[in-house]
């Protein structure tokens, strides 16, 4: 990988490190149920005027350790039925506890 990224905006180049700290960012901050592809990746980082490869972000990813989005869609789907079944249990011990 290079040092420097090569930028959307004619001039500027963003470190590697940067553009994987925007990388993380922008995973972080993505819909619940609606995790970002690598290509909806590109788009986004096109948007704030950095210019990487679908390949790029996928590689880039996947040294921070981070899943694709099929994966992360998957984690995201067990985290939200382990919340309903705490909230079933919870259900269920106070409608046993009403008796």
């Amino acid at each position: 990988f290079s040092a420097s990224i090569s930028s959307t905006k004619q001039g500027e180049a963003h470190s590697a490190e940067s553009v994987r700290e925007s990388l993380k960012k922008l995973i972080s901050s993505e819909p619940v149920n609606n995790p970002f592809s690598d290509e909806m990746i590109v788009e986004k980082l096109q948007a704030e005027g950095i210019e990487l490869a679908r390949r790029t972000v996928a590689k880039y990813r996947e040294l921070l350790n981070i899943p694709a989005s099929s994966v992360r869609r998957k984690i995201m789907k067990i985290q939200n039925i382990g919340v309903w079944l705490i909230l079933y249990q919870d259900l269920i011990n106070h409608t046993l506890n009403c008796f």
